[in-house]
């Protein structure tokens, strides 16, 4: 963060977290992306972040699925 970087990659943030930490996360996150105007990338298995996003593209049996469903099991 301290040399400006147009894009922050974050690989499962959310993890080891319990719900609502993760959610703080999230919003740190997407916090930053907006005052620093910068793209955020996060991979995640937590579909419960999909919401969250502007975009999601999920790999699904070696396809990409763009802006897919954000609930569980779709």
């Amino acid at each position: 963060m301290a040399n400006n970087p147009h894009v922050i990659l974050a690989a499962e943030p959310t993890t080891e977290l319990d719900s609502k930490r993760a959610g703080v996360v999230m919003i740190l996150l997407r916090s930053v992306a907006a005052e620093r105007e910068i793209a955020v990338l996060v991979v995640t298995p937590d579909e419960e972040n999909f919401g969250q996003f502007d975009r999601v593209i999920r790999l699904r049996d070696g396809f990409l699925e763009e802006n897919a469903p954000a609930t569980a099991g779709a």
